[in-house]
């Protein structure tokens, strides 16, 4: 028997996942917003944007 502290929860991951989301996507949103001529923000998840080289005529 595994008990109840150990036991998986699923459903509370998901909303800790979706709460962290949300939180680091609040503060990238008002960086691009408030400094997008110096900063660029991509997916690191996107190889093409990862490989594009960074330069204001990509922005």
């Amino acid at each position: 028997m595994v008990p109840p502290r150990l036991r998986s929860r699923p459903g509370r991951a998901q909303t800790d996942t979706a709460t962290r989301r949300i939180a680091t996507r609040d503060p990238l949103r008002a960086l691009h917003r408030d400094r997008a001529d110096q900063v660029t923000v991509f997916s690191a998840h996107d190889p093409r944007e990862v490989a594009r080289p960074a330069t204001p005529e990509n922005a």
